[in-house]
């Protein structure tokens, strides 16, 4: 009965015959026939032919109107059921940069597969600017990253949480009895960094140029490409870092590092990134993200 519908809806909004029958790939005479049919079943003339096209009678008005409605269901459900078939067994490739990579996502992402075994689930884990690389080639659906991201008519980009780079100390330094300190209580210090092209190092220089003693006043010492090689490296006694705070909740709690926060407070958005439109995303990728953001609402993402 359906495609009684859909002919029917096309001839109403096209007011046309022909223009239906070309709208829907179909003969003319087929779509007479689709036609007649709705007035017999109905027992009412449902339009007049004239030589510019038709007009809809006052029941061929109640008709589409109840076509529109109909077929808008039909479309829905067929979505809906679509979209739990993915669920079952569809397919999510995620990129995400290295801290939100190794501190943040780990549980979140086991606590998603054991709700969808089904889904086969990838991750990608680079710093923003390669990750933006992989995006234009197609190969991921939905980037979580830590540095600034232009604009780009193609993409959206929304913040999704808030997180706070503190300055990370060895046992035994002599500020660990501090719990925050000023960038002029650190500015002898050894300053360990992570690599060019990381979202942590782009807030970290902007941060110190905007209190007036940009990086190359300081002693870099080190400049690693992994937030857990830089923890060793601090813990070690080779210099001091500012890094996430996300990173160093197992440190903190083991003893092996303390964190000072800065004064004034160095915070950043952490960003998702998708393809425009919304819309053309995956059941999968829809699912993934109402996911984290029940998550984010309830704070369960602030206590892994």
């Amino acid at each position: 009965m359906d495609n009684h519908w859909r002919v029917f809806q096309a001839i109403g909004h096209t007011r046309s015959l022909t223009e239906a029958a070309k709208r829907l790939y179909l003969t003319q005479p087929t779509v007479s026939q689709h036609l007649k049919v709705l007035e017999d079943y109905y027992g009412a003339i449902l339009v007049h032919r004239h030589s510019r096209g038709v007009t809809l009678t006052p029941e061929g008005e109640i008709l589409l109107e109840s076509a529109d409605r109909i077929l808008e269901i039909l479309e829905r459900t067929r979505t809906q059921l679509q979209s739990r078939q993915e669920l079952k067994n569809g397919k999510l490739a995620v990129g995400a940069s290295l801290t939100i990579a190794e501190y943040l996502f780990p549980p979140l992402l086991g606590q998603f597969k054991a709700r969808y075994p089904g889904i086969a689930l990838t991750m990608s884990m680079a710093n923003t600017h390669s990750l933006l690389d992989h995006f234009a080639q197609g190969n991921l659906e939905l980037a979580f990253v830590e540095g600034r991201v232009e604009h780009h008519p193609a993409l959206v980009c929304r913040e999704f949480l808030t997180d706070e780079l503190v300055v990370a100390v060895p046992r035994l330094h002599p500020l660990e009895e501090r719990t925050c300190v000023t960038i002029k209580d650190i500015r002898e210090e050894r300053l360990i960094l992570r690599e060019v092209g990381s979202g942590t190092r782009e807030i970290t220089e902007r941060y110190l140029v905007q209190q007036g003693h940009p990086l190359p006043e300081w002693r870099v010492h080190l400049e690693l490409g992994s937030t857990e090689a830089i923890k060793g490296s601090v813990a070690a006694g080779l210099g001091i870092a500012i890094i996430s705070r996300l990173a160093l909740v197992q440190d903190v709690a083991l003893g092996r590092l303390k964190t000072l926060s800065l004064d004034p407070p160095l915070k950043r958005q952490l960003h998702l990134i998708h393809r425009q439109p919304s819309s053309d995303l995956s059941a999968a990728a829809r699912e993934f993200l109402h996911f984290l953001d029940g998550q984010i609402q309830t704070a369960a993402i602030y206590n892994l």
